[in-house]
């Protein structure tokens, strides 16, 4: 189970994964207090990093290099080197070509997952020329995730929704993916030190498919794992294509804004050829990443008049020279984290400019209020999302956005009334103009539409088993699932909703427990939910994940009737609705061409 402090809080995955990267980080084999090391890392090490440990925290445990594997370097021969890269043949000859080349003093390589016997057997054959190697250490480490935030993790899996959906995926290629996604999920339960009860939707192919991989991991990892736990934690299994909606929805809180609208990656942000970083550890971050955009304005302004006037109230001259120097004494323990507060308030006022110009361009409060009536109410304004979704004011992707939620929404609801039909109608006939340019942004989004319209990847499973192969989503019973959970009951989204169900169970929560597998993988054997009580959840995702499902989820935690249940969401990728959207554009090009 995750450690608990003293305090009685939880440790968060995201700490725990930072003290394994001091563990690795602080060792360099045969370093002593005035040592320092050469850090290299490969891109997926770098979005590890990147989140958890600033240069200053670098500097702190004695990196004073830090280079990728892939760069060009210099031989620093008289400096020990770490590296932590993913266990690929690539990362294994430019390993070996560097202890050949004599680059470093000695070679600490820690592979993000465990290293295979051929790799290994390679490593060996790439080095024969060195001869006798005693420098060298090996070491497996469980990080094929990233945790940016506290209890939030990302596997990194790039075009997942795309590869569980398409046509054109082959067997192999879809095996490969759902072991990467069940690679990923138990490394993160081996780092919380956690064994779940695993649930998933019925009908849910994928997921299935996940959970059996995820069983077999969890069996040979099981020496690594506690053999007693109380009140073992529930893991969801669920898809993107579970709620289309909420992948493509516009936020409109800071953080989701940050990574929707101005391409936040691993918590960077580039403006104008500058580049600006939030942190978590800041506690400016913490106290606005999760409201509304419209309110952080004013809290960031509050907050600079506030330091304006501390800075305002520093020391005069006092006729006492010992108040003075006191007085002094104080104001120079307080210039760091003044300094901090600063640079973070700057950041944050610069993000928040840039994000203001991108709402008056693209309306997006608009846009946002209006996909919000829609998931959550039953009554919108048919007319508006008209007005919206063919406006040539607006970008194209928000506007293709809007309407494809409009689709999905009325379709739920049955309310194909005219004015959606109209709407359907006007994008069709948009989607045809483009036809003799496929490959135009245009045309792609406008397929993505189409496609979904004319629910063609609602035949995928069909077609998929014509052909023989297997793992696709049968979108139409996962359909009805989610219209479901959705119906009644408090304002939630879809994967709130079933966590909610699980770990409250309340009046409403049976019809939902119902379409859910539950099995334990300790036991192996399918399980009788009906008893089982559990106080903390991970969700995981395939398919792609959002900020807007993560920050939902933390919004429940915070309900008066939610104490003490907590959930860490997970998922292969974190990705925009404008991402989101390519990938279903994709998808709509793949079906038009196969007709």
């Amino acid at each position: 189970m995750m450690s608990t402090p003293s305090d009685g809080r939880q440790t968060s995955l995201r700490q725990l994964t930072r003290s394994t990267l001091e563990d690795i980080l602080g060792f360099s084999g045969e370093q002593t207090s005035s040592d320092w090391s050469v850090l290299i890392y490969d891109d997926f090490a770098m979005g590890l990093i990147a989140p958890i440990l600033k240069v200053g925290d670098l500097r702190k445990m004695g990196i004073t290099l830090f280079m990728k594997l892939s760069a060009p370097r210099e031989a620093v021969s008289d400096a020990p080197a770490i590296y932590i890269c993913q266990p690929t043949e690539d990362a294994v000859k430019r390993i070996a070509k560097d202890c050949i080349n004599d680059m470093y003093r000695s070679y600490n390589i820690h592979w993000t997952s465990p290293i295979s016997i051929k790799l290994l057997e390679l490593l060996a054959c790439e080095m024969l020329p060195k001869g006798s190697i005693t420098n060298i250490k090996v070491k497996d480490q469980f990080l094929n995730f990233i945790a940016p935030v506290g209890d939030m993790f990302s596997l990194n899996v790039p075009d997942s929704y795309y590869t569980l959906n398409s046509l054109t995926t082959t067997e192999e290629q879809l095996d490969e993916h759902l072991d990467r996604c069940a690679e990923g999920v138990v490394h993160v339960l081996l780092t919380l030190q956690m064994i779940p009860i695993l649930a998933w939707p019925k009908e849910n192919v994928a997921c299935a498919a996940l959970q059996q991989k995820l069983k077999s991991k969890l069996k040979d990892m099981k020496h690594y794992l506690p053999h007693a736990e109380v009140n073992r934690p529930v893991l969801l299994l669920s898809g993107r294509e579970s709620d289309l909606s909420t992948g493509l929805v516009q936020p409109f809180t800071y953080r989701a804004m940050l990574h929707d609208t101005l391409h936040m990656n691993v918590n960077k942000i580039s403006l104008q050829n500058k580049e600006y970083e939030v942190d978590e550890a800041d506690p400016i971050w913490q106290d606005i990443s999760g409201d509304d955009y419209e309110d952080v304005i004013p809290k960031v302004q509050e907050m600079i008049a506030t330091m304006s006037n501390e800075k305002a109230s520093k020391p005069g001259n006092q006729a006492d020279l010992d108040e003075q120097t006191k007085a002094l004494m104080k104001s120079l323990e307080t210039a760091s984290s003044f300094t901090e507060r600063k640079r973070s308030l700057e950041t944050h006022l610069a993000l928040c400019v840039s994000l203001g110009d991108e709402v008056k361009k693209n309306d997006l409060s608009t846009i946002h209020g209006l996909a919000d009536d829609m998931i959550f109410n039953s009554k919108f304004d048919h007319d508006k999302i008209r007005e919206i979704c063919l406006s040539e004011k607006l970008s194209l992707p928000h506007r293709m956005r809007l309407a494809l939620v409009y689709s999905m929404i009325t379709s739920e609801k049955n309310e194909k009334v005219e004015k959606a039909k109209s709407l359907e109608e006007r994008i069709t006939e948009l989607a045809k103009k483009t036809d003799a340019d496929p490959d135009s942004i245009e045309g792609k989004y406008y397929r993505a539409y189409k496609c979904m319209h004319n629910q063609q990847q609602s035949n995928f499973k069909e077609r998929a088993h014509e052909k023989n192969t297997k793992g696709f989503f049968n979108t139409r019973k996962i359909g009805d699932f989610v219209k479901n959970i959705a119906s009644g009951g408090p304002k939630l989204l879809p994967h709130t909703r079933l966590i909610d169900a699980i770990l409250r169970r309340g009046d409403n929560s049976k019809p939902i427990i119902d379409e859910l597998e539950f099995y334990d993988p300790k036991t192996s054997q399918q399980v009788d939910p009906t008893p089982l009580r559990f106080n903390q959840a991970l969700v995981f995702i395939m398919g792609g994940g959002n900020y807007v499902e993560y920050e939902d989820l933390k919004k429940w935690e915070k309900q008066d009737d939610v104490k003490g249940k907590s959930v860490i969401y997970g998922t292969t990728q974190i990705v925009s609705g404008t991402e989101m959207l390519k990938q279903m554009a994709h998808l709509g090009v793949e079906s038009t061409e196969m007709g």
